[in-house]
């Protein structure tokens, strides 16, 4: 059976929130978007996965985003869940991200262009 993986993190997130923590945002807007940037590039590498390995990639996935971020991923997911409770926020900082996704991948589209030689 194959799990969305927006689902399980979801999950996974609700229940290592701690209640104390739930609906604060204690990362920037910036480190939010960094955020998400790696999520959507994990949910990339798991596509790619053989579905033996998906937990164990997962959990490389996510310490890999820790890692890049300086962040626990704790922190991380409690950020997530606060996010979660705020539609408006999620949407514009979700917004940011695919941008910052586009103009990176339009970039090296162009550099792959501008390195193409043409010969007749």
């Amino acid at each position: 059976m194959k799990i969305k993986f927006y689902a399980v993190l979801i999950a996974l997130l609700m229940t290592q929130c701690s209640s104390d923590n739930k609906g604060k945002l204690t990362m920037t807007n910036d480190e939010l978007v960094k955020v998400m940037i790696e999520l959507y590039t994990a949910k990339g590498i798991l596509s790619l996965s053989p579905s033996k390995n998906k937990d164990s990639v997962t959990q490389a996935c996510y310490s890999r985003i820790a890692k890049n971020l300086g962040k626990p991923m704790s922190e991380i997911e409690s950020n997530i869940n606060a996010l979660i409770a705020q539609p408006d926020t999620l949407v514009a900082l979700q917004g940011r991200a695919l941008d910052s996704m586009r103009q990176w991948q339009t970039q090296k589209l162009n550099i792959v262009r501008d390195t193409t030689v043409v010969t007749k």
